[in-house]
């Protein structure tokens, strides 16, 4: 994704301001970045269960089952919101970027008339 933005960018004219496509790359970098770190945090509490489980095993500890079906909610709750609120947000990203940007464009651009600047 970045080599095609980098050899667009290239290919168009250098202004101070931001582009539309810099907004896109960025949302989308975004959304990539934030589903892997959600999936490294849900990796973390399932080891952290399994370690916790692996010292009750090994110190005969026993406990309340409270604690372990309490984490394992967690990582689970974490990866089903995930996975409901990630296209979600995508879904509600792309309907807002495009909807201002098609209503930004098709103000600036609105087709001439040829008759337009005819008097008489």
């Amino acid at each position: 994704m970045t080599t095609i933005s980098t050899s667009v960018q290239q290919s168009l004219p250098r202004v101070s301001y931001v582009k539309a496509m810099d907004v896109w790359v960025f949302a989308c970098l975004f959304f990539v970045c934030a589903s892997l770190l959600e999936i490294a945090l849900v990796n973390f509490l399932i080891q952290r269960r399994q370690k916790r489980s692996e010292q009750k095993v090994t110190t005969k500890n026993i406990t309340s089952t409270e604690d372990e079906s309490t984490e394992s909610d967690i990582d689970g709750t974490v990866h089903k919101l995930s996975r409901f609120l990630f296209p979600l947000g995508f879904t509600v990203f792309n309907v807002v970027y495009w909807w201002w940007f098609l209503s930004k464009y098709s103000d600036n651009h609105k087709p001439r008339s040829p008759f337009s600047g005819r008097t008489g």
